[in-house]
């Protein structure tokens, strides 16, 4: 049976009783237990939406929240091995020369009150995780979810 939308977010990551990762950049987000969410089996989905739901600024306050998506084909990837995933790639087209270069999927939003943001990835292989930062984390406060999608964006 082909997997249909889901009928609801799943609770990826819970950050309401700590602060979200506050990593200086990709690297150290994924060395941080914090910024990474648990695997979702996107088994048959086209995309995935990482849902990022932010409850409280904090002191800081936040105002960028980045998220990457990482995929795996492991029988059961560990979310904090980083040889288990590869990032979602896509390409950067120099409009001059033509030529594309592959560069890491990254989303980033600027944050100004509290409340909901989504990026969407295309699914590539059997599960998918994402790491998300931002850019100061001091009272932060929100979790992350993950929607499977299949068809048209």
């Amino acid at each position: 049976m082909a997997l249909q939308n889901d009928t609801s977010q799943q609770l990826i990551l819970d950050r309401s009783a700590a602060d979200f990762s506050a990593a200086a950049n990709y690297a150290a987000a994924v060395a941080d237990t914090a910024a990474q969410t648990a695997s979702l089996d996107a088994g048959v989905a086209d995309y995935v939406d990482c849902i990022v739901d932010i409850t409280n600024l904090g002191s800081g306050p936040i105002t960028k929240v980045t998220i990457v998506a990482r995929t795996s084909s492991k029988g059961e990837p560990d979310i904090t091995s980083a040889g288990h995933w590869s990032d979602v790639s896509t390409e950067a087209v120099d409009t001059a020369t033509g030529i594309a270069t592959v560069v890491r999927y990254q989303a980033e939003f600027a944050i100004t009150a509290v409340g909901r943001i989504c990026a969407r990835f295309p699914a590539s292989e059997r599960y998918m995780s994402f790491v998300v930062w931002v850019d100061s984390a001091s009272g932060s406060r929100g979790a992350v979810y993950g929607y499977r999608r299949r068809g048209a964006q």
